[in-house]
């Protein structure tokens, strides 16, 4: 990631108990952020409380940093929660999340993350396929990427991303046929995002996505079967669309047709892209980056699978 991400983001005091807890007015609110401060017990990762293995982690129990935290800080743990499905051999691999953002103070514009965590599934199978696989160091770069805004600090400041527009679609198509694509550049936006016009010319220069895609602009996920009790949001609203970027290291499915078929996640500078409309200095001529015409090859692959 230092390679691809190459500015410096403002440092941030030492994290206590009591820092965080302010931390938590923009997930809560400032009257709840208060009370936790006063009982030092509130679980930080409001966000992802309904993963088993991160209600341990409170305020009471995280461990803290004396700071300055210089860019991010990032909790990685293996969640023996996890399992795989021995039917049809789908897991969740890795998963995580922006825990805490910089204050407006701090980081006027972006308000980027500076902490988050990252959970390894510790199934047996799981791990031994991350590793013999080499699915580790692409699925682990995914989760980053989450991790630094990507999908999950959605909106940018620029409208990128249309989460909400996103969301309440997919709330309001839940249970339905209906798909209304959702486009990553909000209408009336003044100019398009950085990650859709990079994808559009690439597209346009690339047969295989010309033809599967037309002339469509980049559209964010929101495809995945969902309810309006579980939209599942988690999937949904903070990737690419699998159907349209598949292969890509943001779209939806970590594996695509089967999950333990081999790794894609190919790093496009469509991505690249959407890190720089949250504000980060970036390089475009990072050896990390994949040549788009990669996921044809991915696409060919899958077909035999």
């Amino acid at each position: 990631m230092e390679d691809i991400i190459t500015g410096d983001l403002p440092d941030v005091p030492a994290l206590t108990p009591e820092a965080a807890a302010a931390y938590c007015k923009d997930v809560i609110g400032a009257e709840a952020a208060k009370d936790a401060a006063n009982e030092k017990a509130y679980g930080i990762l409001v966000s992802y409380k309904d993963f088993k293995g991160q209600t341990d982690l409170n305020l009471q129990n995280t461990p803290f940093y004396d700071g300055p935290i210089d860019d991010m800080l990032t909790f990685v743990y293996m969640d023996n929660s996890l399992t795989l499905d021995a039917a049809s051999g789908a897991a969740t691999l890795m998963y995580s999340g922006v825990v805490f953002r910089r204050t407006a103070e701090q980081d006027t514009l972006y308000k980027r993350p500076f902490v988050s965590i990252l959970g390894i599934n510790a199934h047996p199978e799981v791990a031994e396929y991350l590793i013999q696989g080499g699915a580790v160091k692409r699925t682990f770069m995914h989760e980053m990427l989450h991790s630094v805004g990507i999908g999950t600090s959605w909106p940018s400041p620029a409208g990128c991303g249309n989460k909400e527009l996103c969301m309440a679609t997919v709330l309001k198509e839940a249970g339905t046929k209906v798909h209304e694509p959702i486009p990553y550049t909000p209408a009336g936006a003044p100019a398009l995002c950085k990650a859709d016009a990079i994808y559009r010319e690439k597209c346009a220069a690339s047969e295989w996505c010309t033809a599967r895609n037309g002339d469509m602009p980049l559209l964010v996920e929101s495809e995945i079967p969902a309810t309006k009790e579980a939209p599942n949001f988690g999937s949904n609203c903070g990737h690419w669309p699998e159907s349209q970027l598949p292969a890509e290291i943001i779209s939806t499915m970590a594996e695509g047709k089967k999950l333990l078929a081999g790794p894609r996640l190919f790093l496009t500078a469509v991505t690249i892209g959407a890190l720089e409309d949250l504000g980060f200095q970036v390089n475009y001529d990072s050896k990390e980056i994949d040549d788009f015409d990669l996921i044809n090859s991915r696409l060919r692959e899958l077909d035999q699978v």
